[in-house]
């Protein structure tokens, strides 16, 4: 197997551009759905009253750090949905995939809150709907 300039083999090369290109075409098609759709008349906020005099005296909406949320297990169940997807598709790729497969369980399993902040911001274009 020839080596390329990076270190890696030029068939894991290959299967990493190709995956680029499936997560890229699935984002430009989710974007274009979304932008094909008409922005709501009207969205919602849910915040606190602190929150609120925030919004009001600084013209911005802040983002929180999802780890500071009620429920930051959220954030690990998309990490372990993500591993399942990499364990399964590592069955039949490049053996390096499984050993990516590998040390991504090792990452979740010392906690996502170690290796990333993601901050989020929530908006609903329904009243009252939480969800």
């Amino acid at each position: 197997m020839a080596e390329t300039h990076v270190g890696l083999p030029a068939e894991m090369l290959q299967a990493l551009d190709a995956c680029h290109e499936r997560c890229e075409s699935l984002v430009n098609d989710f974007a274009r759905k979304l932008e094909r759709e008409p922005p709501p008349p009207l969205i919602y906020h849910y915040t606190d009253s602190a929150g609120l005099l925030g919004i009001l005296a600084s013209g911005r909406i802040r983002l929180t750090d999802i780890l500071a949320l009620n429920d930051p297990s959220e954030l690990r169940h998309g990490v372990n949905q993500a591993y399942e997807v990499l364990a399964s598709e590592a069955q039949s790729a490049h053996p390096a995939s499984k050993v990516f497969s590998e040390r991504f369980r090792v990452l979740g399993d010392r906690g996502v809150e170690a290796a990333a902040h993601f901050f989020v911001a929530c908006f609903s274009k329904v009243v009252d709907k939480l969800s």
